[in-house]
C-alpha cells in the first residue's frame, strides 16, 4: 500500500510539472529546438561585406550543424549576399539583431525560377530569429511571383520570430505543402514590408499561429493572404495582436480563404485583437468552417463575406467602411452566419446581401451611415436568400431602411425584423414587394424620425 501511495504521489508530481510548463508557454513563440552547438557562418568563409557571394559559406555552416545533431548557425552583423539557402532539421538560423544582419538575394539569382531566399522544405524543428531577409526586388523586377524571401513546405515545428522580411518579388513568408501539409508553424514578432505578391501567404498548413507582427505594404499588395489549393480539410489558425496596413486598391487588404472542393474547409480560424487598415481594400473571407472574427479594429472598404462559409461568427469589432457588410454566395451560399455586437460606421450602405445566404443573423449591432445609403439591401440576384434575422440592432442616418429586390424570379424568402431601432431614415423604413419577397415578419421595433413601412402581401 505504501509503495502504491508513493507511485501516486510521483505521477501526480509529473502531471503538475507538465501542466505548469504548458501554462508558462501559452502565448509565447514555440522555439522548437535548442542546443549548445553553435557555429558561425564566419567560420565557414562568409564575409558579410555586401559584395561577396556568401551562399556556399551559409550552406557549409548549416551542414556542419546538422552533422552534429543540430544547433544554431549564428550570423554576426553584416550584409550577406546569398542565393537560395536550404535549412536542415534541428538547425536554427540566428542573427545578432535584425537591424544589423541582412541576407539579401544575389543580383545573379535566377529570377525565372522559383528562387526563394531561405527554404525550409520537408524538415522539422527549425527556427529563424533576428535576421532581415531582403528579396532585392529592385534587381529582379522581371522575376516570377514565386520568388519569396522565406518559403516553408511540408515542414513541422517551425518558428519565425523577430525578423524582418521585405522587398520580395513574391511573398514575404509563404507557408505551404502537399496534401501532407505543414504543421505547427509560429510566425511572431516580425516586421513584413512591401513584398510584391503578398506579405504573408498561408496555403496547406495545420496549426499555425500568427501574432505580434507588423505587416505593411505601400506597394498596393495584401498584408495577409490565405490561398490553399489542395482539396483537403485544414485546421486551426490563430491570428492575433497584429497590425495589418496597406494602400491596396484593386485587391484585398486581407484575404482569408479556405480549401477547394465540396466538403473541404479551412476549419477553426480565430482572428482577434488585430488592427486592419486598408481604406481601399476589402477584408474577405470564404470557404471556412467555424471561423471567428472578433475584437478587431477595421478601417477598410468593406467586410466581404464571399461564398461557402459555415458557422462564421463576426462579433465585437469596431468597423469603419465604405460599404459595411457585403454577403455574396453565387458560388455556394454561406450558412449560419452570426454578426453580433459590432460598431459599424459606413459611407454608403450598411448591409448588402446579394445572391444566396441561409440562416444569417444580425444582432446587437450599431450601424451609422451618412444619410445617403441603404441600411439593409437584400437582393436575390442569382439564388434565393433564406431566413435572415435582424434583431436588437440600431440603424442611424440612412436614406432607406430595409429594401428587398429580386432578379430572374429568385426571392428573399424569410425575413424577421424585431426589437431594432431605426433613427433618421429618410425614405421607407421597410420596403418589401410581393415580387421580391415572402414571409417578411416585422415585430416590435423603435422608429424615430423614420419613414413608412410597406410590405406587399
Amino acid at each position: 500500500m505504501k509503495k502504491m501511495n508513493l507511485l501516486i504521489i510521483f505521477f501526480t508530481f509529473i502531471a503538475l510539472f507538465l501542466l505548469v510548463g504548458a501554462y508558462l508557454q501559452m502565448g509565447k513563440p514555440n522555439f522548437p529546438f535548442s542546443s549548445s552547438i553553435k557555429v558561425s557562418v564566419m567560420d565557414y568563409g562568409a564575409k558579410g561585406d555586401g559584395t561577396t557571394e556568401d551562399t556556399a559559406a551559409f550552406q557549409k555552416a548549416i551542414t556542419a550543424a546538422a552533422s552534429k545533431g543540430g544547433g544554431d548557425v549564428y550570423v554576426p552583423a553584416g550584409t550577406y549576399i546569398v542565393g537560395p539557402i536550404f535549412l536542415k532539421s534541428n538547425v536554427n538560423l540566428v542573427g545578432e539583431n535584425r537591424d544589423v544582419v541582412t541576407l539579401k538575394l544575389s543580383e545573379r539569382a535566377n529570377d525565372q525560377k522559383q528562387t526563394r531566399l531561405v527554404n525550409i522544405s520537408e524538415v522539422q524543428n527549425v527556427q529563424i530569429k533576428k535576421i532581415t531577409l531582403d528579396g532585392n526586388f529592385e534587381k529582379h523586377k522581371n522575376g516570377i511571383e514565386h520568388m519569396h524571401t522565406l518559403f516553408i513546405w511540408d515542414s513541422k515545428n517551425i518558428t519565425i520570430d523577430n525578423n524582418k522580411m521585405q522587398n520580395a518579388v513574391g511573398d514575404g513568408i509563404s507557408v505551404s505543402g502537399s496534401i501532407k501539409a505543414s504543421n505547427n508553424i509560429t510566425i511572431s514578432n516580425n516586421i513584413i514590408l512591401n513584398n510584391h505578391r503578398s506579405n504573408i501567404v498561408v496555403e496547406q498548413v495545420n496549426h499555425i499561429k500568427i501574432f505580434n507582427n507588423i505587416s505593411k505594404s505601400t506597394v498596393g499588395r495584401p498584408t495577409l493572404h490565405f490561398e490553399p489549393w489542395e482539396k483537403i480539410n485544414l485546421y486551426d489558425a490563430k491570428i492575433y495582436h497584429n497590425t495589418f496596413e496597406t494602400n491596396a486598391s484593386d485587391t484585398y487588404t486581407i484575404q482569408i480563404e479556405g480549401t477547394k472542393g465540396t466538403g473541404n474547409y479551412f476549419n477553426n480560424i480565430d482572428f482577434y485583437n488585430n488592427t486592419v487598415k486598408g481604406r481601399n481594400g476589402r477584408f474577405m473571407i470564404k470557404e471556412t468552417k467555424g471561423a471567428k472574427i472578433h475584437n478587431n479594429t477595421f478601417l477598410i472598404k468593406e467586410m466581404y463575406i464571399w461564398f461557402r462559409n459555415d458557422g462564421l461568427q463576426i462579433s465585437d469589432n469596431t468597423i469603419k467602411t465604405e460599404n459595411g457588410f457585403v454577403i455574396e454566395g453565387y458560388l455556394g451560399r454561406s450558412v449560419g452566419t452570426i454578426i453580433a455586437k459590432n460598431k459599424v460606421s459606413t459611407m454608403d450602405d450598411g448591409i448588402t446581401i446579394k445572391t444566396s445566404s441561409k440562416d444569417t443573423t444580425f444582432t446587437g449591432n450599431t450601424f451609422t451611415g451618412k444619410e445617403d445609403g441603404k441600411a439593409i439591401y437584400l437582393w436575390a440576384k442569382g439564388k434565393n436568400i433564406s431566413n435572415t434575422i435582424f434583431k436588437n440592432n440600431t440603424f442611424i442616418n440612412f436614406n432607406s431602411g430595409i429594401t428587398t429586390a429580386s432578379y430572374n424570379h429568385y426571392i428573399v424568402d424569410g425575413v424577421e425584423v424585431t426589437e431594432n431601432t431605426f433613427e433618421n431614415i429618410k425614405d421607407y423604413t421597410i420596403y418589401a414587394t410581393r415580387e421580391s419577397s415572402r414571409n417578411v415578419s416585422v415585430g416590435k421595433n423603435k422608429y424615430t424620425n423614420s419613414g413608412k413601412i410597406y410590405i406587399e402581401h
